[in-house]
């Protein structure tokens, strides 16, 4: 009976792995011919784009006429990943590019608006040492510095290579300035 179960269960997860390649074979192929022109750019142009397409259409003989047919999970999971993979960093490209002019005006004006409640820190609450101030000031200037050097080298790269930085990289390094502020804020008066 327990044969009889893991036989089942593994048929389960063989047929969702193929579901999942088979899906995202499509998708990839909707991306890339629906809206082609639209992510020409990003794929790396016209001849980049025939070249995924034949191997969405490889994929996809392989798939439901030739050895995918008798494929097992690790196979469908494998292939899966691979293709996949490749998808979402296209995907990521354009959707970074789209974002990032955005992104990084709000990281700089938040870097502003730090360095502005920093200096009143002096006025508001004068017990603050100036050595935790200037802590945080300097993590301000490391992040402007990294940001200067990744936005100049983004200009440099074409569209259709992975970005410089991520947009969740900027994040994270606001989001460490804005922790190091709030610490240094919430200093009591002795």
């Amino acid at each position: 009976m327990r044969w009889y179960e893991r036989r089942d269960e593994e048929r389960a997860r063989t047929d969702k792995a193929k579901n999942d390649f088979e899906s995202v074979i499509y998708a990839m192929r909707d991306w890339l011919s629906d809206y082609g022109d639209e992510h020409l750019s990003y794929i790396g142009g016209a001849t980049k784009q025939e070249e995924l397409l034949g191997q969405l259409a490889s994929a996809e003989e392989w798939l439901t006429d030739g050895e995918g047919e008798y494929a097992t999970f690790v196979e469908y999971n494998q292939k899966h990943a691979e293709l996949d993979g490749e998808f979402k960093r296209l995907r990521a490209r354009k959707d970074e590019h789209s974002k990032r002019p955005l992104a990084v005006m709000q990281a700089r004006k938040r870097l502003m608006e730090v360095e502005d409640l920093i200096q009143e820190l002096t006025e508001k609450k004068p017990w603050i040492n100036e050595t935790y101030k200037t802590d945080v000031l300097s993590k301000i200037e490391e992040v402007r510095k990294w940001l200067s050097e990744v936005t100049a080298k983004q200009e440099s790269i074409s569209l259709s290579e992975d970005p410089a930085f991520r947009i969740a990289e900027l994040e994270l390094k606001i989001t460490r300035v804005n922790s190091a502020y709030t610490k240094v804020n919430a200093m009591q008066k002795p």
